[in-house]
């Protein structure tokens, strides 16, 4: 979700020549900055890419694509992203948008590899990420009660399910919503107001959200009252708030997360997005070098990826 949008022109990055070859230029060396540490030290050896996952289990997530993170910008362009280059490949334009339809604000991917996305308005879309076809669904979140949308899936009670968040009017943490989509059927069910409060500031709100293939949800929220961002973790039964994770040096902004690997990914700030991988073990940050020419608004990963 991106908080404001602004146009920008911005030319396609190419299409990478192979994951193989990117592969072993990452694993030759790629660097990272960890932010706040000593400037002597090599950032590539602190924080090595990550090993490949294994072999992908039988069924949706044998497509090697599933188990990595989908992201779209401002020019509606579908990026795939490798947290193993780390490294951003272009797919190709998606044409979803009307004449009254605003810019990608929330995207959640599910195992076959079809995304949910919303343009701002409450509507959901579902994007084929291999055919990039996309069409409306019946789904509108102020029908459901609440006017903003975020969305992910978690891996919750053997079997694929899509959380939706919602703020019902101000905006405020307070007046947020966490609930389920099914993906059949498209029925709206509440579990709850979030609890309790987050305690930043009064106008802490909800950036993204993103699950994981053991059930945890996680949200990316805005604290302006203390100039940063940080991460906190949702109940998925009860809309409970748990342990919550700091990001020291990202300031308060739209942006997108993905957990991958034991990781979060941040896509924050405009053309040329900030990416940064942070680890809650250590509670580091490292600011990756992975270049696209796109203000990313959004970002979603299936409960396909390596936890």
């Amino acid at each position: 979700m991106e908080l404001t949008h602004a146009r920008a022109r911005v030319a396609a990055p190419p299409v990478l020549a192979t994951s193989l070859a990117l592969w072993a230029a990452a694993s030759c060396g790629a660097r990272t900055e960890v932010l706040g540490a000593p400037p002597s030290r090599d950032a590539a050896s602190e924080a090595p890419p990550h090993a490949p996952p294994d072999a992908a289990p039988p069924g949706p997530c044998a497509d090697p694509t599933s188990r990595l993170i989908y992201a779209m910008g401002y020019t509606d362009v579908l990026y795939l992203f490798d947290p193993r280059l780390p490294a951003f490949e272009r797919i190709g334009k998606i044409h979803c948008r009307g004449p009254s339809t605003g810019a990608p604000y929330s995207m959640a991917v599910d195992r076959e590899g079809i995304a949910y996305v919303d343009y701002g308005g409450g509507t959901l879309y579902r994007i084929d990420t291999k055919t990039r076809a996309c069409e409306p669904t019946t789904f509108d979140a102020p029908t459901a009660g609440f006017v903003t949308f975020e969305g992910a899936f978690a891996y919750v009670g053997g079997k694929d399910t899509l959380f939706g968040s919602g703020d019902t009017a101000s905006g405020m943490m307070s007046d947020s919503i966490l609930g389920t989509i099914d993906t059949d059927t498209l029925a709206w069910t509440l579990i709850g107001r979030y609890s309790p409060p987050l305690g930043f500031g009064e106008t802490d709100n909800v950036v993204a959200l993103t699950g994981t293939g053991d059930g945890r949800l996680f949200a990316l929220s805005a604290a302006y009252s203390v100039s940063s961002m940080f991460i906190v973790q949702i109940d998925p039964a009860t809309a409970r708030l748990g342990k919550r994770y700091r990001l020291p040096g990202v300031k308060p902004s739209g942006g997108a997360i993905a957990f991958w690997g034991g990781d979060f990914y941040t896509f924050v700030g405009g053309v040329g997005p900030t990416v940064s991988r942070f680890s809650p073990a250590t509670g580091q940050i490292h600011r990756l070098r992975a270049s696209v020419e796109d203000d990313i608004l959004v970002a979603g990963v299936s409960t396909c990826a390596p936890l």
